[in-house]
């Protein structure tokens, strides 16, 4: 009998972040059921799927009552890096149900926006630009020095598939790469000649912060006013992570008196905070939407790797990008109430 894959985005969604060529990978797996205009997915769904596409463009959860409610499903497709719309991920794991992440080839799009963060801020190429449109001049001040990022000591918060993919890029730079995160081995630490310190000396010594490490019970707030009291004045800060990973009021602070540049894409964040005119109005601070790093590329390569591994399941192969309860504690978002 044939493969049921059920794609629950409706047909515009679908046209937006359903590709075409994974359209036709699907296909070639089973039979692809879509959500149709009008219908509200979870009710329509067939009983007998034994596979689910779920992600960007898709209803934001699918709940426990749905997917522990079919008897025949085996895998789930997330078109993003978190399961966190999928209720209760980690006991659909210790199920037996795949759930496959997307969060690799999420991560070549999120490491070329680091790197332009970092590019635009120590070439001033933003303030440059913005000042250029406010005028119609160009300004030329002989004695003044950008920064540039070659020979920099950069420090990466959370080496995962987006700090490594940064990290590789960075290389024709040659910085010296000072490395936190207890979830990566010192092999992978070594294949980017990167030396692992402690979060106290990342900070202190790093003339680039790079913060990319997930959000969780055990990481949010981890970016504390302490740890942020010993970032040197003039550090760059570049954040592609959760806000709540940082203690908002203290980094704030930081930038409004001058000591730092921020530069982030601000998901989510406390607009209480960063949206006072006397903050997101100063020059030291750039802000970018969250969808910064949305690609038509990111959005063909993830549904193809989420293909390609479904259909390795239902031939009886090992697919590349299972996730693990362990992966799932240390990397999928927590959303609190407070946000």
């Amino acid at each position: 009998m044939s493969v049921r894959i059920f794609v629950p985005h409706l047909p515009a969604a679908r046209a937006t972040f359903i590709h075409p060529d994974v359209q036709k990978a699907l296909g070639r797996i089973g039979e692809v059921i879509y959500a149709k205009e009008g219908e509200s997915p979870w009710e329509v769904i067939p009983a007998d799927v034994d596979a689910i596409v779920v992600g960007w463009g898709g209803p934001a959860k699918l709940p426990k009552s749905v997917w522990s409610n079919l008897p025949k499903l085996k895998a789930i497709g997330v078109l993003g890096g978190s399961p966190s719309g999928i209720e209760d991920s980690i006991e659909a794991v210790e199920r037996g149900i795949a759930i496959i992440s997307a969060s690799h080839a999420i991560a070549e799009a999120v490491a070329e926006e680091t790197i332009g963060l970092m590019l635009a801020v120590r070439y001033e190429l933003v303030n440059n630009a913005c000042a250029f449109r406010a005028s119609g001049r160009l300004v030329v001040d002989g004695n003044h020095r950008n920064r540039s990022i070659a020979g920099s000591k950069v420090g990466v918060i959370g080496f995962g598939h987006t700090g490594q993919q940064m990290a590789r890029r960075l290389r024709a730079f040659e910085p010296r790469l000072l490395i936190h995160d207890p979830y990566v081995s010192d092999e992978v630490i070594g294949q980017f000649e990167g030396q692992r310190v402690s979060l106290e000396e990342l900070m202190a010594q790093s003339d680039i912060i790079s913060v990319h490490a997930g959000w969780t019970t055990q990481s949010e707030g981890m970016i504390n006013a302490s740890l942020l009291g010993l970032i040197r004045p003039g550090t760059l800060v570049v954040s592609t992570a959760r806000m709540p990973l940082f203690d908002e009021k203290a980094l704030a602070a930081l930038v409004r008196e001058g000591k730092i540049t921020f530069a982030s894409d601000f998901v989510p964040f406390d607009e209480t905070i960063w949206s006072s005119p006397d903050l997101h109005s100063r020059q030291n601070l750039i802000g970018v939407p969250g969808h910064t790093s949305i690609t038509e590329r990111t959005i063909e390569q993830m549904g193809l790797l989420v293909a390609r591994d479904l259909e390795a399941i239902f031939s009886g192969k090992t697919p590349r990008h299972r996730i693990t309860v362990e992966w799932i504690r240390h990397t999928t978002t927590r959303i609190p109430a407070k946000h």
